[in-house]
């Protein structure tokens, strides 16, 4: 009896032993979420003061895009980064509330911050880059009028999709554009607002024009849905059908908008739909190169996403399969999404928009942009 007893309590003690460094092991590992950041080794370090306390976690570190969480941060330390950042310049188109501030610089540069219970949030896009263009005279591009500037990047042009981001426009520039494209029929159904234009022509073409701040415009223009592969159309509507209570949980989220849509992301991911989703149909080769597979275009969605967040830190939703308006692979690692999103601000008001990006993930290349309706 007295064997078995000190068996019995060994056996426990080993037990206790086990679950012992096993929690420690946790809370190791949640103490290495975060730490002192040594701001000079962040790509974009140059581009923003830096921080007098720098504990925390690095979200983004690319030579695009730049966000970090600092922990334990009081008010006064928010206001007095604030304030040197308005001292270095950024106060282009300033938007700002007590626990906000964003802005562009005058090289286009894009900060970000946000203050909210001793968490600071940080985040710098760089400027998107852009050299003089040919407005195209094939493609979908060639049935939009000609904007007046010629600065800009062209990022699709084909029968299906057309995509321009244009610089050196203003609001009022882009007013004008706007009246252009209302003249040859781009007016049915149309949403106007100052920064945003949504509209169809007869033949059901949709045109989107997005004011993206600091004088970038986004003209969009994508072939009538009914017009695509009828089995693209099916197999949408398959997964519709199919995700019918997915969408119902979505929808009854209890206003918790930080969760993506994971029903929806896991109902995007067939690697048919992938294949037929592709501009590139006339080029073999892309449909053949290992990005074009599920796993890489799960890995473009997740960074889509983050850059979503990273942006939106009070609540994204991404609706993948009720607001999936574009979704293509364009070749050597290049991801294109044209998703409805609905984002949430620090005093819980959500507004709808559309979410677009492109993502290079031979790079790490983000372009995020949210135009809001």
């Amino acid at each position: 009896m007295k064997k078995k007893k000190m068996i019995l309590l060994g056996l426990l003690l080993l037990v206790i032993v086990i679950l012992g460094i096993t929690m420690c092991s946790k809370k190791s590992d949640n103490k290495k979420k975060y730490q002192n950041i040594v701001w000079s080794e962040l790509q974009l370090s140059k581009y923003l003061p830096e921080p007098k306390s720098t504990y925390g976690e690095i979200g983004t570190d690319l030579k695009t895009a730049l966000s970090v969480t600092l922990k334990n941060i009081s008010e006064d330390e928010y206001k007095d980064y604030k304030e040197k950042c308005i001292n270095l310049k950024y106060t282009i188109e300033s938007d700002e509330t007590p626990t906000t501030y964003s802005a562009f610089n005058e090289e286009g540069y894009k900060v970000r911050l946000v203050f909210s219970d001793k968490d600071f949030y940080i985040h710098l896009d760089a400027p998107e880059e852009m050299s003089k263009i040919e407005w195209p005279t094939s493609g979908l591009g060639s049935k939009l009028p000609v904007p007046n500037s010629t600065f800009g990047k062209i990022s699709w042009n084909n029968d299906e999709t057309f995509i321009a981001h244009i610089g050196n426009t203003s609001l009022e520039e882009l007013s004008k554009y706007i009246e252009k494209c209302e003249e040859i029929g781009f007016n049915i159904d149309s949403i106007k607002d100052t920064k945003i234009y949504k509209a169809y022509n007869s033949e059901k073409y949709e045109l989107s024009i997005l004011y993206l701040g600091n004088n970038n415009i986004e003209i969009s223009l994508h072939v009538p849905k009914n017009n695509n592969d009828d089995d693209d159309n099916n197999n949408i509507e398959d997964n519709k059908n199919n995700d019918n209570n997915n969408v119902d949980k979505d929808n009854n989220n209890n206003g918790n908008d930080n969760d993506i849509d994971k029903e929806d992301n896991n109902n995007s991911n067939d690697d048919n739909n992938v294949n037929k989703d592709d501009n590139t149909s006339s080029d073999d080769d892309i449909t053949k190169d290992k990005y074009s597979s599920t796993k890489y275009k799960e890995q473009a969605m997740q960074l889509f996403e983050k850059a979503g967040k990273a942006q939106y830190p009070y609540g994204i939703k991404f609706h993948w399969i009720t607001g999936k308006i574009d979704e293509k692979y364009q070749g050597n690692g290049n991801y294109y999404f044209r998703i409805e999103v609905t984002v949430k601000n620090e005093y819980g008001t959500k507004r709808k928009g559309i979410a677009t990006g492109y993502i290079d993930l031979k790079t790490n290349y983000i372009d995020f942009s949210v135009g809001l309706n």
